[in-house]
């Protein structure tokens, strides 16, 4: 599922003996004009279904009757209204914050998707403040992919790295010297040996 601006892209695969699947758009201005020979196309806009995208991907959500959506794409500058929409999710393998996604869509989304999500991506790091991103990795993250360098007005240090509380973590333009990720290491040396003597 593609959340952008101005449309929504779902794409329903079914997969029996051959791959087949559907994908719907609704937009309120332009479709982007994709052709793909396995899926199905069809718009659906306000004036041809009456609601809203809000409505609409919780009218697709609930007549699919998926368990889980394999990723989430959330990009440019949704009505925060979606986020309500979001939050009917219950299981969502990957999550992905493009670098073009608004920083307040993107904290409200994290906020309330976070929970059911396997990994986040972030292309884009939407905190203003080392203390925003430090509660943000405080929180139970299964797999956080950091795929950028540009933080807003701090850097990535080794605080942020012994804070985080991910159990995967995938720094691929993180920039930590030697020796931080030495000191990472004793530190993390010295919390399991101080718990091994207290069992």
């Amino acid at each position: 599922m593609i959340v952008d601006n101005d449309h929504f892209d779902v794409s329903v695969r079914f997969e029996w003996c051959r791959a087949e699947g559907l994908k719907y758009f609704f937009n309120t201005e332009n479709v982007p004009n994709l052709v793909n020979v396995m899926f199905q196309e069809r718009t659906f806009n306000h004036e041809n279904t009456g609601l809203s995208p809000s409505q609409w991907l919780e009218r697709v959500l609930d007549v699919t009757n998926c368990e889980s959506l394999q990723e989430v794409f959330l990009c440019g500058s949704p009505k925060l209204e979606v986020c309500n929409t979001l939050a009917l999710l219950t299981k969502v393998c990957n999550l992905n914050i493009m670098e073009d996604c608004s920083d307040s869509f993107a904290k409200k989304a994290l906020e309330i998707v976070s929970p059911v999500t396997r990994e986040i991506v972030l292309f884009k790091i939407p905190f203003e403040t080392r203390e925003e991103f430090q509660t943000f990795l405080k929180s139970n993250l299964n797999y956080l992919n950091i795929e950028t360098s540009t933080f807003p007005t701090f850097k990535f240090t080794l605080e942020d790295l012994m804070i985080t509380n991910a159990l995967k973590l995938n720094l691929n333009n993180g920039k930590l010297n030697l020796k931080e990720i030495n000191q990472f290491f004793r530190n993390w040396m010295e919390i399991n040996v101080i718990q091994d003597w207290s069992t």
